[in-house]
């Protein structure tokens, strides 16, 4: 998998800026567990690029501090904020994957055919109307820049709740032309209503939730299917003992010890 596989997780410490987490510990651990998933798929530890405001470290792979990425009316925007800016400092120059830390790669794969940006679809849209972006998993290459730029600027002036408000203004946005598109939804499939399930190419190559056993179980499944594969489920709840996160300071920080990972513990002002 020669592109970058990217995490960007800027944590907004204005308290006026609603978030779900209120320090960085819980971001520390969904990052191990992502970089034991990109390991063990194979991938080059030069690829994997993590962007944050907080010190980290984990076999090997150090963020990226970002200094120029919070955003000051939208936590999610920080993650556009955060491209622009691994890109002015040169740390990506190529196709890159940017995902959410909770959305888990199953397989290979190789980098789908894009001309700038590659969007996916709410996993619940109607396969057969317009869909709305869910910006948790999707692709761009060097190419891609002003995209990026425009998304940003299109956020500052709506003032949208997270990136998604940018990105489908732009995907409707004549002027981009097939610089803007579509990929499948097998690089982003989960939530609780998996409608383009029946249309995306299969096996799915992302899975797109923090509950990856329910995905696991049949019974429990939108779809009545496992979608998970044996490789992730048996890394993630036999061999990292997996769990949903909570803001549990002190399991997190005895977590992270164990594994063996160097962190700096932020927290909302």
């Amino acid at each position: 998998m020669d592109f970058f596989n990217i995490m960007i997780f800027v944590l907004n410490k204005s308290k006026d800026i609603m978030w779900k987490d209120e320090h960085s510990l819980r971001a520390a651990m969904w990052l191990c567990y992502q970089i034991d998933n990109s390991l063990d798929l194979g991938w080059n530890p030069h690829k994997i690029v993590l962007g944050t405001n907080f010190k980290f470290k984990y076999k090997n792979i150090e963020s990226t501090i970002l200094y120029k990425s919070e955003c000051d009316y939208s936590a999610v925007m920080s993650k556009t904020y955060g491209i622009i800016e691994l890109i002015d400092r040169k740390i990506i120059n190529d196709n890159v994957w940017i995902h959410d830390l909770d959305a888990w790669q199953q397989y290979k794969f190789d980098f789908p055919k894009i001309n700038g940006v590659g969007l996916t679809p709410y996993p619940g849209s109607d396969p057969n109307k317009n869909w709305a972006v869910n910006s948790g998993s999707y692709f761009f290459n060097s190419s891609a820049r002003d995209i990026i730029e425009e998304a940003i600027k299109i956020g500052d002036k709506i003032r949208c709740k997270n990136d998604e408000g940018s990105w489908n203004k732009i995907i409707r946005d004549k002027k981009f032309g097939d610089r803007v598109g579509w990929v499948d939804s097998t690089y982003n499939m989960g939530g609780a209503k998996c409608s383009m399930y029946e249309v995306c190419e299969k096996p799915i190559k992302v899975l797109h939730s923090r509950w990856v056993d329910v995905y696991h179980n049949p019974q429990k499944c939108p779809i009545g299917k496992n979608i998970v594969s044996d490789r992730l489920y048996d890394l993630l709840y036999n061999k990292l003992k997996y769990t949903v996160q909570k803001n549990n300071t002190d399991d997190l920080k005895r977590r992270l010890d164990k594994l063996g990972a160097e962190y700096e513990h932020i927290f909302k002002e």
